[in-house]
């Protein structure tokens, strides 16, 4: 038995440490693609825009371990330049508003508020959301689920202030026209992010 356990807790650190080692090696790939796409400007920088921007994580967990912080375990590898990198991410010229609204989905999807990177990641999807809404809802309503969606919807929500989250619901509603189903999913979206604020 105590053999079994052993064998367990071996194999959880091996697994903890690859996590760990895939990280790190995340983290030196963005930072040196995002060098040669945004720093060091050449002739080939939008080729390096979109490695970078096709490397950057492409869910929320992957996305907290670069750029997130740990009350434990402290800042994440990219913690320190999560701002710059998010807001490159958003801007490049190197992918378009589907392509874009894609990415950041899959970020969103089952998101929860943290201070710093995240909040500044929701800032900008907030607005991106706004701008191109017709490309974002297009590509949201090719998840496979209402929760999915309700998922990326909570999210967006799941801001500190309740003044901004519901001015930017209403902005969105009215956007929604007729839309009904997308507006239920909506609604329930903004009520459970309005219910769990607690910080």
């Amino acid at each position: 038995m105590k053999r079994l356990i052993y064998l367990l807790l071996l194999l959880c650190t091996t697994l903890v440490n690859a996590q760990v080692a895939d990280t790190f090696n995340q983290s030196k790939q963005l930072k040196s693609l995002f060098a040669k796409g945004f720093v060091h400007k050449g002739k080939d920088s939008l080729v390096y825009q979109k490695l970078f921007f096709d490397k950057f994580p492409a869910n929320f967990s992957s996305f907290d371990a670069l750029f997130g912080y740990d009350d434990v375990k402290g800042a994440a590898p990219l913690y320190n330049e999560a701002n710059q990198y998010i807001d490159k991410l958003f801007f490049t010229k190197a992918a378009n508003a589907k392509q874009k609204a894609r990415k950041f989905i899959g970020i969103a999807m089952n998101g929860q508020w943290d201070a710093d990177a995240i909040s500044h990641f929701q800032h900008q999807l907030q607005d991106f959301t706004v701008s191109n809404f017709a490309t974002f809802l297009k590509e949201l309503n090719k998840l496979k689920s209402k929760e999915e969606i309700e998922s990326v919807w909570q999210f967006c929500f799941d801001v500190e202030s309740s003044g901004y989250r519901k001015r930017y619901y209403e902005t969105l509603h009215d956007k929604l026209g007729k839309n009904q189903p997308m507006i239920d999913i909506l609604y329930s979206a903004y009520k459970k992010a309005s219910s769990k604020q607690i910080h």
